[in-house]
């Protein structure tokens, strides 16, 4: 799931609201298992946010 600055505001938070369902549903096992698959989808796949960013309080 890749942002592209050319969407409309809908499409972002069509593409934002999924990625956060898809978070809820998959996201058993704990706080690790959860922060492990936010880096992997907004840090490496999606590019929404840098590796810093995410690891600001």
């Amino acid at each position: 799931m890749t942002i592209n600055r050319t969407l409309s505001r809908t499409e972002r938070l069509l593409q934002l609201t999924a990625y956060f369902l898809r978070l809820g549903t998959l996201g058993f096992g704990g706080p690790a298992a959860l922060v492990a698959l936010m880096k992997r989808e907004l840090v490496e796949r999606s590019q929404w946010l840098t590796r810093d960013e995410l690891s600001q309080p």
